[in-house]
């Protein structure tokens, strides 16, 4: 069961989930595409846009993959997530680069919400004191991230590979944290689309844990 309002959200080029080729997006059907072990959403994303996008089907395999050698040995392709991808968003040159949120706004044309933050049915029904307390230190933490965004961006800057304005972009532009009713159409076609292609059994019907909202 969904919590409201809280989720991760993006218009367009979300920046940190890309796929780096060494060769058009449009021929890598058949060809062996890395997918890193980090995230299923974006596994299922890449498969969504390769498949309605291009109607393409790749080999996929999965792998630990570095910066340093994005797309090694005979792979023609792979994707990365998160510090990785952003780094090589804003610094790889070798590669072509595909943006999965701009290729996923090119299919729809509505932004993607890329996480949630959910609850298991039994316990939200059990312990909704409990999860109630839980919503208000997601919604309040993240509230408090947003009003105090400079200093949380200084507090990494010694041990991460951005400036100050890199991030500042990708924290106070790029990604949103709030659950719109345009990211909740936006969740309904990504479910849809997966189960067209068959990564889910069924479309799972969105239903939202009983808090009370915070504003």
């Amino acid at each position: 069961m969904l919590l409201p309002d809280v989720c991760i959200r993006a218009k367009k080029d979300v920046t940190s989930i890309i796929l780096l080729s060494k060769k058009p997006i449009e021929k890598l059907h058949g060809e062996k595409v890395l997918i890193t072990t980090k995230s299923a959403t974006a596994h299922c994303l890449l498969k969504i846009i390769l498949s309605e996008s291009y109607g393409i089907v790749p080999e996929y395999a999965t792998e630990n993959l570095t910066p340093e050698n994005p797309v090694p040995g005979d792979a023609a392709a792979a994707l990365f997530i998160g510090d990785d991808a952003l780094y090589l968003y804003l610094h790889e040159k070798n590669f072509l680069q595909y943006d999965l949120g701009a290729e996923w706004y090119k299919l729809t044309g509505s932004e993607m919400v890329y996480a949630v933050f959910a609850a298991r049915k039994n316990f939200a029904e059990t312990s909704p004191e409990l999860l109630q307390e839980v919503y208000e230190k997601i919604f309040s933490g993240l509230n408090a991230g947003i009003k105090n965004k400079s200093a949380a961006i200084n507090s990494v800057l010694p041990e991460k590979k951005f400036t100050f304005d890199e991030l500042n972009e990708y924290l106070g532009g790029v990604i949103k944290w709030d659950l719109n009713p345009e990211g909740l159409t936006a969740l309904k076609k990504f479910y849809s689309l997966a189960n067209k292609i068959n990564l889910l059994e069924k479309i799972p019907e969105i239903k939202f844990a009983e808090v009370t909202a915070l504003t």
